[in-house]
């Protein structure tokens, strides 16, 4: 440091003293323009000393001095030397920049900053420079250091000027310390600075302009994770950001660190729900599956270096940390201890240090695999598109043996009717599984998806990140359709998952969405019944004979008005081709059922199947008069089979799918 305080006066390449007359002007005027400020109320401040990020420090010497030298008796000037800058007027300071070091209002601590300033008088007889002023502060005060030169080109290195009174005088904001007009009262060594051959023009006790600064602290520990919702059947890698774990705050209590700034602990753990050292937590409140220790870079080789899990903390209070989560390797490392129960990222002082602002706790989640469904209720005649979305399926969590060895076995996805015991990873046989070749997917990583057959054998993409979406086709007739001899009863309708491949057993990809099934509605009884009977009794004649017979039973017309006639078996449906479909053009037919002999022509829907292996297409119509013309879709080239199943009407049974032909499409 180098400060410039000196009042001695040059002349030419020798010097001389100031005139008796002058410099006791000079110490009248310095002594009648001081400042007197009331000090700033106290503040509540750190309990330590805390690292400087940033800052500034502004201090005016002497006002009464500036405004000797800029007057007419001087006739001199005030010059800044970058980065310090200075008005240079009567009532202007010096403010020095680029703060760095430490600071504390009571602990031991050191605060500088930059810059330098010069003085000049008298022609340049007076020629007078400070320098990178410090503020030290010990337990039992604060002092303003300095380096200088003085008029008399005499060095002065590490001179403590003046006093500084910080009580009152220091506040916090935020993260900004502000020392506020603090008292600056003249040392004996600062004396030196304000010789007059030999003499101190001022003596110890003299006030000085008053000290103030801005300091820009590390702030306080702040955490944020990169990934907080994790799948709980994989290994992630998150990052942790941390900021304003200042260095100073934690000081090391056993080896490897003891009396040094001890870094902090960035871990995933399950901890207590009292883990706090600061608290008075032991270390069993603790435990985790993966550690990162971030220090200051001169201990990290200290502490076995990055292959121990060193990481740098940085002056300015922050690290970055890769730390692995995961939920099997921890609940395995706490096993049965039902007190360490919270899963998250944490924090906490390292090498036995004690720091309450150290210890933070980042929450992690877990995801199982989950399904969610659009809709799960329909009725019973009714055949509907649902979305199936499902989460947390985690792609590396199980592999096939079969019929892809090695490959993730993704997980199938399906609307059928499976027997009460049907998981796999409970043994259930796979005939209490009834597969739905109509509403069945595959979801496999994309880079599979060829390999079991592509989107027509059903393959949808299970993403990286566990989760698919896919449709699927709900018909209470398709369920019922399927052979169920070898199946345990009762069956459920639902939405079944469960790994994919053959034989494959993994609990957490089983899952069940229950889907119901209502009777459809029925308007027509309603109305037809109210009518009929209040008008043709009332116009038919009354004077019939009533010779008829007596003996005519009686029991007829009182039974068959309330009784629901029972409804008819309609004929097998049919399919007639006029026009067979491609794979780039539609087809025509007519779909037909027909009526039972000497009864009315059914009416009501039917809907036409058409499968090739796991592919399958529908099409819906309502018959007018027993028949109706439908569009067929496009088909890939090979063997089509056509099922049709009718759904009945007032007069009619509902009859399930029923195979009617097969179509050969060639192109």
């Amino acid at each position: 440091m180098v400060s410039q305080l000196s009042l001695g006066l040059k002349q030419g390449r020798g010097f001389r003293t100031v005139a008796a007359g002058t410099a006791a002007a000079l110490v009248t005027s310095v002594f009648a323009f001081s400042a007197t400020t009331a000090p700033a109320k106290a503040a509540e401040l750190p309990s330590h000393a805390v690292t400087v990020k940033s800052g500034s420090m502004s201090w005016g010497l002497l006002p009464g001095f500036r405004s000797y030298i800029t007057g007419t008796t001087a006739n001199g000037s005030i010059t800044a030397t970058a980065p310090a800058t200075d008005p240079g007027t009567p009532s202007g300071v010096t403010t020095f920049p680029e703060g760095f070091g430490s600071f504390s209002a009571n602990k031991t601590s050191t605060f500088g900053a930059k810059g330098a300033v010069n003085y000049t008088g008298h022609h340049g007889a007076l020629d007078l420079s400070i320098s990178n002023p410090e503020l030290k502060v010990t337990p039992t005060g604060a002092q303003l250091v300095v380096d200088a030169v003085d008029s008399e080109d005499v060095v002065h290195t590490d001179l403590a000027v003046g006093s500084v009174e910080l009580t009152g005088n220091v506040s916090l904001e935020g993260d900004v310390i502000t020392v506020s007009n603090a008292p600056v009262t003249l040392l004996e060594s600062g004396e030196a600075l304000f010789n007059n051959g030999g003499s101190a023009m001022y003596t110890a006790g003299a006030a000085m302009a008053p000290l103030n600064a801005t300091i820009t602290t590390v702030g306080t520990p702040k955490v944020t994770v990169s990934k907080t919702e994790i799948n709980s059947l994989s290994t992630a890698t998150v990052t942790v950001e941390g900021s304003g774990f200042d260095p100073l705050a934690a000081t090391g209590g056993r080896p490897p660190l003891a009396g040094k700034p001890a870094g902090t602990y960035v871990s995933f753990g399950k901890f207590a729900d009292t883990w706090r050292p600061s608290e008075g937590a032991p270390s069993s409140a603790r435990k985790d599956s993966s550690r990162k220790w971030a220090v200051l870079a001169g201990d990290m080789a200290g502490i076995g270096g990055a292959n121990a899990g060193a990481i740098e903390l940085r002056p300015d209070g922050t690290f970055t940390a890769e730390v692995t989560v995961s939920k099997a390797a921890i609940d395995a490392a706490v096993g049965s201890d039902a007190n360490l129960k919270n899963y998250g990222i944490y924090t906490y002082a390292g090498s036995g240090a004690v720091s309450a602002s150290y210890e933070t706790y980042t929450p992690i989640t877990f995801v199982d695999p989950a399904v969610t469904v659009s809709k799960t209720t329909f009725t019973t005649a009714e055949t509907a598109t649902v979305t199936v979305t499902g989460t947390g399926f985690e792609p590396s969590a199980v592999t096939q043996a079969l019929p892809f060895p090695g490959k993730s076995a993704g997980v199938f996805v399906m609307f059928s009717r499976f027997s009460e015991n049907w998981k796999p990873s409970e043994n259930a046989p796979s005939t209490n599984r009834l597969r739905n070749a109509a509403a069945d997917k595959w979801a496999v990583p994309a880079a599979d998806m060829a390999t079991i057959g592509g989107p027509d054998a059903g393959a949808i993409e299970l993403k990286a990140d566990g989760s698919f979406e896919t449709e699927l086709t709900i018909s209470k007739a398709d369920a019922d359709a399927l052979n169920d001899t070898f199946a345990a009863k009762p069956l459920r309708y639902g939405v079944y998952t469960y790994p994919g491949g053959v034989g494959t057993k993994f609990a957490p990809f089983e899952t069940f969405t229950p889907v119901t099934f209502t009777t459809e509605p029925t308007t027509e009884p309603t109305t037809e019944p109210t009518t009929e009977p209040t008008t043709e009794p009332t116009t038919e004649p009354t004077t019939e004979p009533t010779t008829e017979p007596t003996t005519e039973p009686t029991t007829e017309p009182t039974t068959e008005p309330t009784t629901t006639p029972t409804k008819l078996v309609a004929a097998k449906p049919s399919v007639k081709v006029s026009k067979l479909s491609t794979s780039k053009k539609t087809g025509k037919a007519v779909v037909k059922v027909g009526a039972a002999k000497g009864k009315a022509t059914p009416t009501g829907k039917v809907r036409i199947k058409l499968t090739r292996g796991k592919s399958v297409r529908y099409v819906n119509a309502t018959l007018v008069r027993g028949s109706r013309t439908v569009t067929l879709p496009k088909l890939k080239k090979g063997t089509w089979t056509v099922y049709v199943a009718y759904f009945g009407d007032k007069n009619y049974k509902a009859r399930g799918y029923t195979k009617i032909r097969t179509l050969k499409i060639k192109k």
